[in-house]
């Protein structure tokens, strides 16, 4: 059996009058990583009020594993991933970008897993703030520091999970000396890159490639749920995916 996986996804869980509401695909998603992974799990969610647009209604007795709940804001802490073999994190979400700090602490491996590379999140951006001109100057000088933060992110991690072929492609510049080779290749391997759309047991595989190491680098960076539309404001969380 595996240890224990400890999920960081950067989608909120929505608290209305004490009832949690979650993405149904978000759930979906926990229940295929639980089957898949053949081990303990845990997911650390943000309390948040922004509306998620296909949420149901659920309790702890409908996820599988451990649900830990956090304040709205509230930074990821070392007590969050105690016990956890491999810690699965979301570069999507810039407040996430010092978990390798974290992970060192407690003994567990990292994998990033990122969705949307530079190219889309400043297209966005572009989109939003077309009539805006100062305000997207701002927005994109965010994004390209940003943007450095998280690629010195996976250099201290043990994987990464790039979700398509996009993800993958905005990310060949990473040298391949930092990372891993693992997981299912999406077609980075013939070019001697290490990018891997690994899913659950691409991400036990991934992490597995060599021991977890603490961060060597002064990254103090911390971790909400954030909507492509909110992605062009600096500050806030960069666009993602459930998981």
């Amino acid at each position: 059996m595996n240890g224990m996986l400890v999920m960081v996804p950067s989608v909120h869980v929505m608290m209305r009058d004490g009832q949690m509401w979650m993405d149904d695909k978000f759930v979906a998603g926990l229940h295929l990583f639980a089957r898949e992974w053949g081990g303990p799990t845990r997911v650390v969610l943000q309390q948040g009020s922004a509306t998620l647009p296909f949420a149901s209604p659920v309790t702890a007795a409908d996820l599988p594993g451990e649900l830990r709940l956090i304040a709205q804001d509230a930074p990821i802490s070392a007590e969050d991933l105690r016990g956890a073999q491999v810690v699965l994190g979301t570069a999507d979400d810039h407040r996430q970008l010092d978990l390798a700090r974290l992970c060192g602490a407690v003994g567990a491996r990292l994998v990033y897993a990122i969705e949307y590379p530079l190219q889309t999140r400043l297209a966005v951006a572009r989109l939003d703030l077309a009539r805006r001109p100062l305000r997207l100057a701002r927005s994109v000088q965010w994004f390209l520091t940003q943007e450095l933060r998280l690629r010195r992110a996976f250099r201290s991690a043990d994987g990464v999970q790039a979700n398509g072929y996009p993800a993958m492609a905005g990310l060949w510049g990473v040298e391949q000396r930092h990372m891993p080779r693992s997981g299912q290749s999406v077609g980075a391997g013939d070019h001697g890159h290490s990018f891997r759309n690994a899913g659950p047991r691409g991400v036990e595989r991934a992490a597995a490639d060599r021991p977890c190491r603490p961060a060597d680098r002064d990254e103090g960076y911390a971790g909400p749920h954030s909507h492509r539309h909110r992605a062009a404001q600096p500050g806030r969380g960069f666009p993602h995916g459930h998981l």
